[in-house]
């Protein structure tokens, strides 16, 4: 299937060619994203596929079985149960009769999540916590997103608990007090430090906080051992009616100027960006085209109401899979706190270059912030197998698996219940991608690990309709195959019913859609004559940056660079 790469998120251009004097700005990583469709030209709505004006009443539904092969392109790494209490164990297959064993939960999670983005669905889960931005005091890149929004010095204070609730305390500036009982607040071992924290006495009426904001703050600095040990004797002194000491951030200007707008301890002191990444993806629904299809357990609601889904996965029993021995790596990578990366940076109006020099300063990226978009769906390149060197102190980041090689292979069955034809069509369009494209499972995926080839094996399906059918009706017709013209035509109605639903009244072709385009990028193993799996270039143009803690290369990830979108990466040289 060819795409066209000429629209962008909502329906607005995406520049094609990308600019090659700012290529030493460009950053490299193993992964990129899937972008969102827009409520037009606002990247702060994502359009979704919604079953609510698709009713199953009146409509064919399907029932039965479709039979997979899976093989193994590259090396694979599907873990079994794990021991959460055995440090530096090897991982390895669950067996099964000697057989090696990817259980159904993980296909079912490798399907979910493409046709998640085949069907522009929400994209779910998300993390819902407050991503923190770390450099409060420093004046180093990417302090400037910041310094405008809160007083330029964080300061000390007291917090007292007051019935259910907290209350802050200024701590009086200990140069304007002629007699005061000063105390150093030691946050670490002395000899160490080249900074000390004086807090004056408690002062004024104090202010009652919000919820949220002592929420957020006891809930970071308990879920760091060393911010927790530095806590564990000022909790005490909230415990037993005393003041604790703190650090805070004042709000700047407007409405709260001068009000705390975050708490910290000491050099651990940070502030949330505005939004949750959940926040900004948009809010679950009940009604989402995957969440029908799927199933789904909404949390959040009080009745806490779930739905199961329509589709089981049985396990996939490998024949060939020989084992390649131990290998070890650091499966850490950026997080969502690496803006840069997870937040898109890029301006699709004008001239490239100098509008992506202005983005890649540090000081003028984009956050967390309202009316600012994330990058999307995260999906892993097809690339040639890696090696890694793990000498490292900590030993805790390294896993060990055991993988198989690439050639492994067995099949699998999904068992649908009750699908309607535009669910079946998405299954469809999954299950019968270009020769040259491939999906990601497993482990070690960012080290080229984990590329599969599904193939069906056997249809055997049928109406539901037919199940009120006469027996001889039903011994007359024993084929439940689908035929080639039949399949064509359910996943072309299936692209028509995402096209109808995601951008009403407008003439777009499925191919079009530019979260389309990004997944069929990232799926591609053969890109005209470079085989991905094996160029040793793409690898390169794949690989995870240096790492700042690496004092013997570039410190990739401080200089801030910008990742480019999936179909500009091959571009870059």
């Amino acid at each position: 299937m060819g795409y066209i790469n000429n629209k962008g998120h909502g329906g607005y251009q995406r520049n094609g060619n990308p600019a090659r004097d700012v290529d030493d700005k460009i950053a490299t990583a193993p992964y990129n994203f899937v972008s969102l469709p827009y409520e037009g030209d606002d990247p702060k709505t994502y359009k979704t596929l919604s079953t609510k004006a698709v009713s199953d009443e009146g409509k064919d539904l399907y029932s039965g079985t479709i039979t997979c092969t899976l093989k193994a392109l590259t090396p694979i790494m599907v873990a079994g149960p794990s021991d959460r209490n055995e440090k530096n164990g090897v991982r390895k297959f669950l067996e099964v009769d000697n057989k090696k064993i990817i259980q159904g939960s993980s296909i079912k999670g490798m399907f979910r999540s493409y046709i998640e983005a085949f069907s522009c669905s929400v994209m779910h889960p998300v993390i819902d916590s407050y991503i923190y931005w770390r450099n409060v005091t420093g004046k180093g890149k990417g302090a400037g997103v910041y310094k405008d929004s809160f007083e330029e010095e964080p300061t000390g204070g007291f917090l007292k608990k007051i019935g259910a609730r907290y209350k802050f305390y200024k701590a009086e500036d200990i140069t304007r007090i002629p007699e005061h009982d000063k105390e150093a607040y030691c946050t670490g071992r002395m000899f160490r430090k080249n900074k000390g924290y004086y807090f004056g006495e408690p002062y004024g009426e104090g202010e009652f906080l919000d919820d949220e904001i002592v929420n957020r703050f006891l809930n970071e600095v308990n879920s760091n051992n060393e911010q927790k040990k530095i806590w564990s004797r000022e909790q005490n002194k909230l415990n037993n009616n005393g003041y604790a000491r703190v650090f805070c951030i004042y709000y700047k200007d407007g409405e709260r100027k001068g009000q705390v707008k975050e708490l910290g301890v000491a050099r651990y002191l940070r502030i949330p960006y505005p939004q949750t990444p959940a926040q900004m993806a948009g809010e679950f629904k009940s009604d989402d085209f995957c969440a029908q299809l799927f199933g789904y357990v909404d949390g959040k609601n009080k009745n806490q109401k779930a739905k199961k889904g329509k589709l089981s996965f049985s396990e996939c029993r490998l024949n060939n899979a020989k084992e390649l021995g131990t290998k070890s790596l650091i499966l850490g990578g950026p997080h969502p706190t690496c803006v840069q990366h997870y937040v898109d940076q890029w301006v699709d109006e004008g001239d490239v270059p100098s509008k992506y020099k202005k983005k890649n300063d540090a000081d003028q990226l984009e956050a967390y912030q309202k009316g600012n978009a994330l990058r999307g769906r995260k999906f892993y390149w097809h690339r040639k197998t890696q090696l890694q060197n793990t000498n490292t102190e900590n030993k805790d980041v390294v896993t060990n698996f055991i993988p198989v090689d690439k050639g492994a292979e067995g099949t699998f069955r999904i068992t649908l219940n009750s699908v309607n034809e535009f669910e079946l069509g998405a299954i469809l369009e999954l299950l019968n991608l270009p020769d040259n494209s491939a999906c990601k499972i497993g482990m070690a995926k960012p080290y080229g690990y984990g590329s599969v080839k599904i193939t069906v094996q056997k249809y055997d399906l049928q109406k539901d309709s037919s199940r009120y059918n006469s027996i001889s009706q039903r011994l007359s017709n024993t084929d439940n195959s689908i035929s080639e013209k039949d399949r064509d035509n359910l996943i072309d109605n299936f692209e028509k019913y995402v096209c109808d639903s995601i951008y009403l009244g407008e003439s777009y072709s499925y191919e079009e859609i530019q979260s389309i385009v990004d997944l069929r990028e990232m799926m591609l193993i053969q890109d005209g004559s470079c085989n991905r799996l094996e160029n040793p270039d793409w690898a390169q143009r794949t690989a995870y940056m240096a790492s700042p803690t690496d004092k013997n290369a570039q410190p990739s990830y401080r200089h801030k660079k910008i990742l480019p979108y999936p179909d500009h990466v091959k571009e870059y040289k």
